[in-house]
């Protein structure tokens, strides 16, 4: 069974990260093999190229999902989400607002004319 965490990261192969990524958060938790595969069609993804680069592809999509948690654990992120901006570390959420300030800052920090 593909685990939800390859299918994006494969769709974008195709140039369909986003719309794969998104479909597959909008059918929530429980995601069987036929709704993921449903999910990832629908945003239009070709199924036998992703199954292909999955079979080809799989264990490097795998080495990089595997370093996430060393690298949460190195941050000490105990969840999700979190966001790291520039240096701003953010466990947890935070409204759009928020992230629009803090993005604007780091911007602002590491202006290439500054």
């Amino acid at each position: 069974m593909t685990t939800a965490a390859k299918v994006a990261p494969a769709a974008n192969w195709q140039g369909r990260f986003a719309p794969v990524h998104d479909a597959l958060f909008e059918r929530g938790r429980s995601l069987g093999e036929a709704k993921m595969r449903a999910a990832a069609e629908k945003a239009g993804a070709d199924l036998a190229r992703l199954d292909s680069d999955l079979s080809a592809r799989g264990a490097d999509l795998q080495a990089s999902l595997g370093q996430a948690p060393m690298q949460a654990h190195a941050l000490a992120l105990q969840g999700t989400p979190a966001f790291v901006i520039e240096s701003y570390l953010g466990p947890g959420a935070m409204t759009y607002d928020n992230l629009q300030k803090v993005v604007a800052d780091a911007r602002a920090r590491t202006a290439p004319w500054r």
